[in-house]
Order: C-alpha cells, then sequence, then structure tokens
C-alpha cells in the first residue's frame, strides 16, 4: 500500500490555490449584499454599515489577490481578474447600496408631501365654511379632524408609514406647535418673506418620545398662520440620517 508523502512544496501550492480562490470569492460575496439590506427593509441609516462590509470584502480580496499574483502562479490571468472584480465589483455594489438609500429617502419624502398637501386641501375647505379664516395654530388639527365635515378623509391625516416608531397616533403625533422653531413664519411670510426652503436642516432630529412632538420630530406635520392676513404655511419634516431637513413647504401666498 503507498503512501502520499506530503511536501513542503505541495503544501505552498495548495495554499496559493486556495488563495486564489478566496480572492474571487470575497467580491463575488459583495453581490447579494446589497439586496440582502433592500429585502430586509432595513432603514437607509444602515447603509453606511453595510457600505463598510462590501469595502472590507474588496480590500480583503484586492490583497488576497495582489499576494497571488506575487507569488508567481501558472496562471497570473486568475489574479488579474480577481484584482479586477474588486475594483470594479465591489465599488459598483457599494454604489448600489446608496442608491437604494436615495430611494428610500424620496419614497419618503414623496409620503410627506403628499400628507402636507392633504393638510393644505383641507385647509381650504375649511376657509370655505369660515368665511376665508383658517383654523388657529394652537388646535388646527382638532377643527380639521372634527367629525362629519369632511375636511381630511376619514377625519384624520393619512398614517406616516415609514413614520412606524412613533408611539402616538397620528392624530396625536402630528398636532406640532410652533411657537418655538426655526422657521419661517406665517406673519413673516404676509409680509413678503420666502417660506424656509426645502432642505434646510431644523437640527438633530428624533422619534417622538412621551407624546411629545416640536420641530425636529421626523414624520410632522407643522402648521402656523397669521389671523391678521389670513396667511398660512405648512411645513413637513423628513430625515437624513439623524438630522431633520424641511422637505415640504407650503402656502397660501403665491411666490
Amino acid at each position: 500500500m503507498s503512501e502520499t508523502t506530503v511536501t513542503p512544496e505541495h503544501l505552498a501550492l495548495k495554499g496559493r490555490s486556495l488563495r486564489a480562490r478566496a480572492a474571487w470569492l470575497l467580491p463575488l460575496a459583495a453581490i447579494p449584499v446589497p439586496f440582502v439590506w433592500l429585502c430586509a427593509g432595513l432603514d437607509e441609516a444602515y447603509a453606511p454599515y453595510f457600505q463598510g462590509l462590501l469595502d472590507a470584502l474588496g480590500i480583503a480580496g484586492l490583497f488576497l489577490s495582489i499576494s497571488t499574483l506575487m507569488a508567481r502562479p501558472r496562471n497570473r490571468f486568475g489574479a488579474i481578474g480577481g484584482i479586477a472584480l474588486c475594483l470594479v465589483l465591489v465599488p459598483a455594489c457599494h454604489l448600489l447600496v446608496g442608491i437604494f438609500a436615495n430611494i428610500q429617502e424620496q419614497v419618503r419624502d414623496l409620503d410627506l408631501r403628499e400628507n402636507a398637501d392633504v393638510v393644505c386641501a383641507a385647509l381650504d375647505k375649511y376657509a370655505k365654511d369660515h368665511h376665508g379664516a383658517y383654523p388657529p395654530a394652537n388646535d388646527w388639527l382638532s377643527r380639521l379632524s372634527a367629525a362629519h365635515k369632511g375636511y381630511l378623509p376619514g377625519d384624520r391625516l393619512p398614517p406616516v408609514r415609514w413614520a412606524s416608531p412613533m408611539t402616538a397616533t397620528q392624530h396625536e403625533a402630528l398636532e406640532v406647535r410652533t411657537d418655538r422653531f426655526p422657521l419661517v413664519t406665517a406673519g413673516e411670510i404676509a409680509r413678503r418673506h420666502p417660506p424656509t426652503p426645502l432642505g434646510t436642516d431644523v437640527g438633530a432630529g428624533h422619534w417622538s418620545a412621551d407624546g411629545r412632538f416640536d420641530h425636529a420630530t421626523f414624520g410632522a406635520i407643522i402648521y402656523d398662520d397669521d389671523p391678521a392676513t389670513r396667511t398660512y404655511v405648512v411645513y413637513a419634516v423628513g430625515r437624513r440620517h439623524d438630522r431633520a431637513i424641511i422637505v415640504q413647504a407650503a402656502t397660501n401666498v403665491p411666490w
């Protein structure tokens, strides 16, 4: 019975073969990462972590490919192919995660803009029933939500689907007072000052907690009015990572 002798050269060849395979497998493992993030329905705040994983796969694969090439393998094209995968495939997957995150942000902004439009339509209906006067800022939502008035669909604001971490009902969550917030008020708009521009960062954002809501609550709809001039402004507060930003600003004063 013959015995197989394992020589150092044989072990070295085996190691190079495993290293070459790993150099190909690591960048190929990057392909499902963006789709795992997308299918899991994770928030775009997790995107940097997935991009970090992709970077790690790319760096490790590139290191193994270069070390395999320096070891002078018989088939250098395999090592060169591994380098090409790391330099092309991994950055493409990295970019794909960013695209998915941007799409998620756009969908969320659209959700808020639709809510702001619903509020503006309700305000116009309310004004027709009250001789052109708009509801006061201190109880605007309760007045627009009055039963059987038809100002809001179902007498409530549509739910903000992406703001599920809010613990209060939508009726409670979106009634935000505007006495202290860094936004252009309805009175200032009546004096021909433009509304706060879209994309304005209004501070470190947060989810609602203990029934408290302010200008930096993710998903909030902010309303202010100036009774003297019958001017109103509606803002929608979106989210960019941990920052609260204005994604919609609507007023009855033409600009």
